[in-house]
């Protein structure tokens, strides 16, 4: 995985990664990311930005008519703590 994307950014093209892994299926607002993927971006030296996505699971089931989809701040992989703050900000935006 780690090759695409530096293949990606290399072509300037953006990425999407999905930290938890898998679908959210419980009543947490966010799982906990994926450990590893965390400490493989960390040696890229390379900007994040966080990205939530609201109703989304009340839209599939058929209950919201309308999901919100909010950028929020940018990291850079090398800063301490990135991988942290990036979740914080993400699970106390869902909780919300």
């Amino acid at each position: 995985m780690i090759k695409k994307i530096r293949q990606y950014l290399k072509e300037d093209r953006k990425i999407i990664i999905y930290p938890e892994g898998t679908r959210n299926r419980t009543n947490l607002p966010l799982l906990p990311f994926k450990e590893n993927l965390g400490k493989l971006l960390s040696r890229e030296n390379i900007k994040i930005q966080g990205i939530v996505i609201k109703n989304l699971k009340e839209f599939i089931k058929g209950k919201k008519k309308k999901i919100t989809v909010k950028y929020l701040n940018t990291y850079n992989t090398n800063e301490k703590e990135w991988y942290n703050k990036i979740y914080n900000e993400m699970y106390n935006e869902l909780s919300v």
